[in-house]
């Protein structure tokens, strides 16, 4: 009767191993598919959030009168933007969707900016990381003319916009 106990419950407890172990398995699987999922390349942020399921942060209030203001230095400046990003980097996940409600709030148009998706090891194919020398993101790069004014890296100061705008004022 003993062995016939000990059998059973050696059977019971390496069932419940392997059960938690095939959980642990699907749990780190799951993970893994999320993580793996790298955006490389240009994209605009509907093709992203089609991608990875990232959703504009409503949240993020900006104030109108900057919004104004940075709508009209953007116009008068010829200021454009590069965004460097990536769908596996939690600072991305976070900032990009409030970079993205700050262009939409001030009417910036797709054309103004360029949004470009990085792997680990900051590579992008069109080898603006390396002109822009790309270490960590989200990166936001200001352009006047065409040339580098002042970059956000990963978060801003005070505020996106804020930030933003004390680089054009500064040029």
């Amino acid at each position: 009767m003993k062995i016939v106990f000990s059998t059973l419950l050696c059977i019971m407890v390496g069932s419940m191993i392997a059960q938690s172990q095939n959980r642990r398995d699907d749990e780190n699987e799951e993970k893994f598919n999320q993580d793996s999922l790298m955006l490389v390349g240009r994209f605009t942020f509907d093709n992203w959030q089609k991608e990875m399921n990232w959703q504009l942060d409503t949240d993020y209030h900006i104030d109108n009168l900057k919004i104004i203001e940075l709508d009209n230095l953007i116009a008068k400046n010829n200021i454009s933007f590069i965004i460097f990003a990536g769908s596996w980097c939690p600072d991305s996940r976070s900032e990009l969707p409030k970079i993205i409600e700050l262009f939409k709030e001030a009417n910036i148009s797709d054309n103004k900016y360029e949004l470009l998706g990085v792997d680990r090891m900051k590579f992008e194919p069109s080898g603006k990381y390396l002109q822009y020398k790309i270490e960590r993101v989200p990166t936001l790069i200001v352009l006047k003319d065409g040339k580098e004014i002042g970059r956000i890296i990963e978060y801003p100061q005070k505020e996106w916009i804020e930030d933003i705008l004390e680089i054009i004022k500064q040029h």
